[in-house]
């Protein structure tokens, strides 16, 4: 007894036929894979950054503080705040105690007749700076790296770029070129 055949025209047989089970079976398996192949190049797409995410410095920090910090890991933004009384040691991204780690958090500028504006923290060498609006502080953060706060430009820069006590640039200083006396012409 004859099984009934379906054409198949991938089929390299001289009578170009195959059983019915074998056809189904390697139709279906090719679409599968097919499937599979478009689904992980198109259909899976990975949703867009997040919009905060895009003034991540180059280890993907938006902002650090006293508080915590922002991150975009991968696209995606992260935000790690400390619990109440504890504050944020910016070299190891650990919260702890008040008065404990790199930055000593309490010692943020006095802000009570300042104008609204960002200010350098002197205590440590101006690596971190404080928010002051209406008359308070209202936030203390960090520098990243060696970088450390520019009032003048009201952002972190470079210490040969900073102006003293906490950067060392210099003050540019503006010499005359010596005038020579015109000589008196005869006529």
């Amino acid at each position: 007894m004859q099984q009934a055949c379906i054409y198949n025209p991938l089929c390299r047989r001289p009578d170009r036929t195959v059983s019915c089970s074998t056809s189904i079976m390697t139709l279906l398996s090719w679409s599968f894979l097919c499937l599979l192949a478009l689904d992980s190049a198109f259909g899976a797409a990975t949703p867009p950054p997040d919009e905060r995410c895009q003034n991540a410095d180059m280890f993907g920090v938006i902002e650090i503080g006293c508080w915590g910090y922002r991150e975009c890991v991968n696209g995606a933004f992260i935000e790690h705040l400390c619990e109440e009384k504890q504050v944020l040691d910016k070299d190891t991204r650990q919260c702890h105690p008040k008065g404990t780690g790199h930055t000593d958090c309490d010692n943020g500028t006095d802000c009570t007749g300042l104008p609204d504006s960002f200010y350098s923290n002197y205590f440590d060498y101006c690596k971190s700076y404080s928010r002051c609006y209406g008359g308070n502080n209202i936030g203390q953060f960090y520098c990243p790296g060696s970088l450390i706060f520019n009032e003048e430009i009201q952002s972190c820069d470079f210490v040969s770029d900073v102006y003293p006590p906490c950067g060392t640039k210099l003050p540019e200083t503006t010499t005359k070129s010596p005038t020579t006396a015109a000589s008196p012409t005869t006529t």
